[in-house]
């Protein structure tokens, strides 16, 4: 038969903390488990439901146990690394009004939302630091394209520059249709980035240039597959030939070019004046040299007995 001890007994075995009092608080069950919920949060039992919920909610006892929320309702974690939810009932039986007051044990789904709850703030932090890369990036794009719009505006100013240079000191007629020449398609090339010519056709174009003034761009070997290796050994070459004829006064350049293991080698070097007076770089060289090195690449300045610049750039691989 079932009797009032068995009733206690059953309930006493819940892993659900539960507990019925009168409406004034007086408490006619309490089993075991919301007994010794009662000692973990507050460190005693209490006789009087309404004053232990009301301790509860006020968080007198904060100390003893950390409050957070799961669902909008409060779950209070304790030190056993176990959660629990509690709830307040008003219920009515045969006539009378109690209290029923009950706690779960949510441990389960409070160790899987804290470890949402992680990985959320983890995605929110790489989100960040996501937009923080790409906003530097931007930057980065932006000082590139200036740098390299400087860099194109120095090298064909210099080198008709410096071909106009040559033409006076070899006393060449300036006239009208001349300088119409050298100042014809100008502002065209300095736009001319998105359309350039191949590494190899400006290298020739190069040539061609300072043929026309009586100065010899000997280029033997070949130019870097890599076409952004290619294209900086075209920028060098085009600066170390400018240097050469507007400082140098020279006739020729020799470029030697080769594979060598698995690097690329570059010496440019001019038959020219030489000066005892050591050799400062100018902006040409400074540019020409960072990005020299932002490429795993050294830049060598060797004056005597000719003028030479040298050039490692890693890889090696050479097209014709």
């Amino acid at each position: 038969s079932i009797s009032a001890l068995s009733i206690m007994q059953a309930v006493d075995t819940l892993p659900t903390g539960v507990l019925y009092s009168e409406s004034d608080g007086y408490i006619v069950l309490s089993n075991y488990q919301m007994q010794n919920l009662m000692i973990a949060i507050t460190g005693k039992v209490f006789r009087d439901a309404v004053k232990f919920y009301e301790r509860l909610v006020s968080d007198k006892y904060k100390s003893r146990y950390k409050k957070v929320q799961l669902g909008g309702q409060a779950v209070y974690l304790l030190p056993d690394n176990t959660a629990w939810m509690f709830t307040k009932t008003d219920i009515q039986f045969r006539m009378r009004n109690y209290i029923h007051i009950s706690a779960v044990d949510v441990s389960e789904n409070w160790a899987l939302t804290a470890k949402l709850q992680d990985q959320d703030n983890e995605l929110r932090q790489k989100s960040s630091e996501l937009k923080n890369t790409i906003s530097n990036l931007h930057i980065l794009s932006k000082e590139k394209e200036i740098e390299n719009a400087k860099m194109r505006a120095h090298d064909i100013l210099g080198q008709r520059l410096t071909v106009l240079l040559r033409m006076i000191q070899n006393d060449h007629k300036l006239d009208y249709d001349l300088l119409n020449l050298l100042s014809k398609g100008l502002l065209e090339e300095l736009k001319a980035e998105d359309n350039k010519k191949s590494p190899l056709d400006e290298l020739k174009s190069i040539q061609q240039i300072f043929t026309s003034i009586g100065v010899d761009i000997n280029f033997k070997g070949q130019l870097p597959q890599d076409e952004e290796q290619a294209n900086l050994v075209v920028d060098i070459v085009r600066e170390s030939s400018t240097n050469a004829v507007r400082h140098g006064f020279a006739a020729k350049v020799d470029i030697e070019s080769e594979k060598k293991g698995s690097s690329y080698n570059l010496n440019i070097s001019n038959i020219g004046h030489t000066n005892s007076d050591p050799i400062t770089p100018g902006s040409g060289i400074k540019t020409i040299r960072k990005k020299v090195n932002a490429m795993g690449g050294t830049l060598d300045i060797i004056a005597h007995p000719e003028f030479t610049l040298s050039v490692v750039l890693p890889g090696g691989d050479t097209s014709g």
